[in-house]
């Protein structure tokens, strides 16, 4: 069944949306990000059916991104992109709660996609970007929308659903959208913390969340640090996931796995009580098609 389609072009690239509507008594991998939020702007053009998608060549990991101190209040649900800085920047600076700042990525190799459903009356409700594949020049994002188990029972509250990933930058994206319901919660499972040496990143190297998924991106970004041999990394089974120069990181808490789905927490300080120098942690995760980060905050006391 092909509902209706909507797209939008924005910074030179378009976003497509598929949707489709499948109950299925699992629920493995899933993840509700809840938060007393309003939600971003609508930027989708009603539209009709499209085609069948293209075959899809080859998959993608895609980085989940925080987004404590982001508000959003009064403005209606959306879906769209981030090309550049100064777009996500724009908009978090809109809506940000407090002074935590927007969560940086590298836009010459990653592209923001935010998905914000709008307001859902309790918790059972949910969405998660849950992978992604190329097709030639297209980006296939497989979006899942949680709908409440019927079994389970919901305190009433108003809660504010969305996903924020940072994609492969350089693709036209589309989303692929499927509803499912609720089935039992699939437990989650701690990794081995695995640091890897991060003494030589350079002090002049932009503060931003970094995921190096192959070779060829490790190999950059340490001879951009003047490195002519960086540490030896398995990416045949591994990624390498962290955080470059932030003052406010004191480490790395723990790393899990959640399904196909693999968080890793970083700790912060949520009050500094004086300057503390940057900071760069980067961690060996095993190879996930989503890797996210969730910030743990603690205090300088701590």
């Amino acid at each position: 069944m092909c509902a209706s389609s909507t797209s939008r072009l924005r910074s030179g690239g378009a976003v497509e949306f598929r949707r489709a509507t499948r109950f299925v008594g699992g629920g493995a991998g899933w993840r509700t990000l809840c938060v007393l939020l309003a939600v971003l702007p609508s930027l989708v053009a009603a539209g009709g059916c499209r085609a069948a998608s293209p075959s899809v060549t080859a998959g993608v990991t895609i980085m989940g991104l925080p987004a404590y101190g982001l508000r959003v209040g009064t403005v209606t649900p959306g879906v769209f992109t981030f090309a550049t800085r100064e777009e996500w920047v724009k908009f978090w600076s809109s809506h940000r709660d407090g002074q935590i700042p927007a969560p940086e990525v590298d836009f010459s190799s990653w592209t923001i996609v935010g998905i914000f459903r709008g307001s859902r009356p309790n918790r059972g409700y949910g969405v998660e970007v849950t992978g992604g594949r190329t097709a030639g020049g297209e980006l296939v994002l497989s979006v899942t929308d949680w709908l409440p188990d019927p079994t389970a029972g919901y305190s009433a509250l108003v809660v504010y659903p969305f996903d924020i990933v940072a994609v492969p930058a350089g693709y036209r994206v589309k989303l692929t959208e499927e509803r499912h319901q609720r089935g039992p919660n699939v437990p989650e499972k701690e990794l081995p913390l695995t640091l890897v040496p991060a003494v030589q990143v350079r002090a002049s190297t932009a503060s931003q969340y970094v995921l190096f998924t192959d070779a060829q991106m490790w190999q950059r970004f340490w001879q951009a640090q003047g490195q002519a041999q960086p540490p030896a990394v398995d990416f045949g089974s591994n990624a390498v996931a962290g955080v470059l120069n932030d003052p406010a990181v004191r480490g790395a808490a723990r790393a899990v796995r959640k399904g196909g789905a693999v968080r890793l927490e970083i700790e912060v300080t949520a009050t500094p009580s004086t300057p503390r120098p940057a900071s760069t942690v980067l961690c060996l995760v095993p190879a996930a098609q989503r890797i996210s980060f969730s910030l743990q905050f603690t205090s300088d006391n701590h």
